[in-house]
């Protein structure tokens, strides 16, 4: 990979953020996020990512809904996005999610896919 990417991990596990920080952060520049309100706190900043990584069950907002409110209102942040999950949702969520195809990863995550995806959205940005 030829230059570090911008990568925001959104996820309320403290746990997941730390441990994907640390994995991610040694070859890209990476903000944790929380919340889905700190996210969007980040975006409307000006701040921009070339990967966002959303958990799909958090409290408050879902990660979908999430990336809903950026389909609608800032398209190319919602390209951007990866989802994880641990599954246990409504059968309406389980249908997006299978439509996302490999932007839809199950935790405990597979770390070279997640590396895979992230390095793919970084060479689309240079390009």
């Amino acid at each position: 990979m030829s230059r570090r990417g911008r990568v925001m991990i959104v996820d309320d596990d403290p746990a997941i953020l730390v441990a994907l920080t640390r994995v991610l952060g040694l070859q890209h520049d990476v903000t944790a996020a929380s919340s889905p309100a700190e996210a969007v706190a980040h975006i409307q900043r000006g701040e921009r990512f070339d990967a966002i990584i959303l958990d799909v069950v958090m409290p408050g907002m879902t990660g979908i809904e999430l990336y809903e409110l950026w389909v609608r209102e800032l398209p190319t942040v919602a390209d951007a996005v990866i989802f994880l999950t641990a599954g246990g949702f409504t059968a309406e969520s389980e249908r997006f999610l299978r439509s996302m195809g490999e932007r839809c990863l199950q935790k405990p995550v597979d770390i070279a896919s997640l590396r895979r995806f992230i390095d793919a959205r970084v060479a689309a940005a240079k390009s």
